[in-house]
């Protein structure tokens, strides 16, 4: 009965809700002023403007239900016929159906259903499916600007170093969700056109390289914005793929935005690019662009200083960014190593020295492409010692996927051909490949030791090659490109004196030291799998190089390999190749009594 009476007492004496007392605070609280509106008024207080014009209670009590706005409820329509048009089973007549659906319903709000986390998707699907009318349409309304200022830039209105206020289609580039559509367009659209039967063909979900999108692209999006935009997480994906996939003419005129305004003119060709309506230009395609702008300012060593200083920032600022997977940047690192020797402006070699150090522990992310490989090289030949052991560091454990990779594969190589400490390149390089025994011939593949994988693979089978092969057989052994890398990097003398070479040790001491430790694993391949290191064709070179290492334990396991009754290996395509090319180096010798050769072991088992 007392806390019903509590509980009574409680309800009683609570105001209502919307009543006077409960809204003024009754009679005892002291009445405030309404706050001003600015606007010449008091601003009437929440219940007046939101419900009835009285103070009084009743009649509704609370704001009415906020209206749903355009956008929202055309992201709903939008997004149903995105996910009936990424079906697979779809006629062309059911896509072009449900295009027509989707252009109407997104016309006039492209811009803002991009910058949408949820939505961009429906765009993309648009530029996929689409016929060329309705990519021109999309490209036409993200390059007139406009849409949610808010989302992609804080100055509205205001123009920035090379962009067209922040409602330009560059500023797409930057945002993390747009930035597809614009990858989008670039594949769908600025590429090269059909070819064979479908030249000239509208067909949905495939390229088409229509020449009005790629000139908006390069106009209003990359053109004066290459450089602001490689940096950035989300625009060096853009500017990456732009310059794969545009004409080479454009290419190359982007790419010489990477050196800044101040030094374009300073190219050979005064810095010509494209005309006002973005065509492409006669833009010639230089290896080094860096040593081209060099050449040009070779007379003003200020101006050479500043776009020395002005290209060691932006590869630094790529290097902390984590952008040394991008192709581009990998190109530019090389034009950086390669264009300071050229031009002869680093004869310290302090800069190249500076920039391996910057680069040593993340070579894994810099040598997927070909100029990244050889950047990777040429940085290896100035690292310090430490810097060295720091790039062999970062190898460890993928210097199997290392060599097998298209271009990568001469790092490894050229790793342990160049270093003096063979300790640290025996543990980080080699110990990976050598650290078991083949397996018996019976039942083995190329997938149960490394050192098998290694032998007989296209590329992998080069790292064994330069450790086995001494420096007067490298030009049998290895093209011109490969040889470039290989080769030892030197630093001129002081005063006119001899070039000073950047690794000290004796080469024939370092292969011995190499091979010292490749012994073991070496001979116990060549015993158990010569037949098939014979027959195979990247095998056949290495058992070949292998017999001149160790001539005295492979000579024998060569011979019983021959001489083994399942088939004969003269007759076979790659066998007989390994005893043309033993003969022929022994009568190029003019012939050894004795049974061997220059390169040993073999003529002897022979």
């Amino acid at each position: 009965c007392f806390l019903r009476e509590i509980i009574l007492g409680s309800m009683v004496s609570k105001p209502e809700k919307n009543s006077p007392k409960a809204v003024g605070g009754g009679e005892k609280s002291k009445k405030r002023k309404p706050p001003y509106s600015g606007s010449g008024g008091f601003k009437k207080p929440k219940q007046q403007r939101s419900g009835d014009s009285g103070g009084g209670g009743g009649g509704g009590g609370g704001p009415p239900p906020k209206p749903v706005g355009d956008l929202d409820s055309v992201l709903v329509d939008i997004k149903t016929l995105w996910n009936r048009l990424r079906q697979k089973q779809n006629t062309k007549a059911q896509t072009r159906e449900i295009m027509d659906e989707l252009m109407v319903a997104i016309t006039g709000r492209v811009r803002q259903i991009a910058l949408k986390h949820d939505a961009a998707r429906v765009v993309q699907a648009a530029v996929q499916f689409g016929s060329v009318a309705d990519r021109r349409a999309i490209v036409s309304e993200l390059a007139a600007g406009g849409g949610d200022a808010k989302a992609i830039g804080k100055d509205r209105g205001k123009k920035s170093a090379g962009v067209g206020g922040s409602g330009g289609m560059a500023e797409l580039c930057t945002v993390q969700y747009a930035h597809f559509v614009v990858l989008k367009i670039l594949k769908y659209c600025c590429g090269p056109a059909p070819t064979g039967k479908d030249a000239g063909k509208d067909i949905p979900g495939r390229p088409c390289g229509d020449e009005t999108v790629r000139r908006s692209i390069v106009r209003h999006c990359l053109r004066g914005n290459v450089l602001r935009l490689s940096t950035h997480a989300n625009g060096s994906g853009v500017v990456e793929l732009a310059l794969e996939t545009l004409p080479k003419a454009d290419a190359e005129g982007l790419r010489r935005e990477l050196f800044g305004r101040e030094f374009t003119p300073l190219f050979s060709d005064g810095g010509a690019f494209g005309t006002a309506d973005g065509a492409a230009a006669v833009v010639p395609a230089s290896r080094n662009m860096l040593a081209d702008i060099l050449s040009g300012c070779a007379d003003d060593p200020k101006k050479t200083e500043k776009l020395l200083s002005h290209v060691t920032a932006l590869l630094n600022k790529f290097v902390d960014r984590g952008l040394l997977a991008l192709h581009f940047v990998q190109r530019l690192l090389f034009e950086y190593f390669d264009g300071l020797e050229q031009a002869g402006a680093d004869t310290t070699g302090k800069l190249r020295s500076e920039m391996a150090s910057a680069i040593a522990d993340r070579i894994p992310h810099a040598i997927s492409s070909r100029a990244g490989a050889a950047a990777a090289c040429a940085a290896f030949g100035f690292a310090s010692a430490k810097d060295r052991k720091k790039m062999m560091k970062s190898l460890k454990g993928y210097v199997g996927s290392t060599l097998e990779h298209r271009d990568a594969y001469i790092v490894p190589a050229r790793m342990a051909t160049a270093c003096d400490d063979t300790v640290s390149s025996s543990k980080y390089l080699l110990d990976e490949l050598v650290k078991g025994p083949p397996p018996a011939q019976g039942a083995a593949t190329p997938k149960d030791h490394p050192l098998l994988a290694v032998a007989t693979h296209p590329t992998a089978h080069r790292m064994l090659l330069a450790i086995m092969s001494r420096p007067d057989t490298l030009g049998r052994l290895f093209g011109p490109y490969e040889r470039t890398l290989l080769a030892p990097t030197f630093l001129p003398g002081a005063d006119g004196a001899d070039p000073i070479p950047t690794s000290k040790k004796d080469p024939e001491v370092r292969r011995a030291q190499l091979l010292k430790g490749m012994k073991t694993a070496t001979i116990a391949l060549c015993e158990r799998h010569a037949r098939r290191l014979m027959e195979d064709r990247a095998g056949a070179a290495v058992l070949r190089e292998a017999c001149g290492a160790f001539p005295e334990e492979t000579a024998k396991d060569v011979a019983a390999a021959t001489a083994v009754g399942d088939g004969d290996v003269f007759e076979h395509p790659t066998g007989h190749l390994l005893w043309k090319q033993v003969l022929s180096a022994e009568a190029d010798a003019g012939g050894d009594k004795d049974g061997g050769d220059k390169d040993g072991g073999a003529p002897a088992a022979a």
